[in-house]
């Protein structure tokens, strides 16, 4: 039963291991269809954005906005901004070839170990 909670916990470290890196790219570069989260530079703002509160349509991007007045309203506002006003984008993008290496050797170290115990079991 132990040894099952033990690999129950390595898989589930496992899925929260991963590498990721920030993209900067010019509007030109990105590809709005890709849905991800966006940090926009603007000459004057940064927009922090999530992949639901913008759309790309005709040269523009259409950002979907919210203030808080008070703790029970809320202001909700659209907000448009030409992409030649887009300064720069940034956008967090896994690493799956890092991902994939650091998984495969925490599962070689942990095999390793569980080898190395069974052998001295058997002593």
């Amino acid at each position: 039963m132990k040894k099952l909670i033990v690999y129950l916990m390595i898989l589930l470290f496992m899925n929260l291991t991963g590498c990721y890196y920030q993209q900067q790219m010019n509007p030109e570069e990105y590809n709005f269809d890709e849905n991800l989260d966006l940090q926009v530079t603007t000459k004057d703002t940064v927009y922090n954005l999530k992949a639901s509160d913008y759309y790309y349509y005709n040269d523009s991007l259409f950002v979907r906005a919210s203030q808080n007045l008070n703790k029970q309203t809320k202001f909700k506002y659209q907000v448009v901004i030409p992409a030649e006003d887009i300064q720069k984008l940034e956008t967090k993008r896994a690493d799956v070839g890092g991902t994939m290496i650091i998984i495969g050797v925490i599962a070689l170290v942990t095999l390793g170990i569980a080898f190395f115990v069974s052998l001295s079991n058997m002593d």
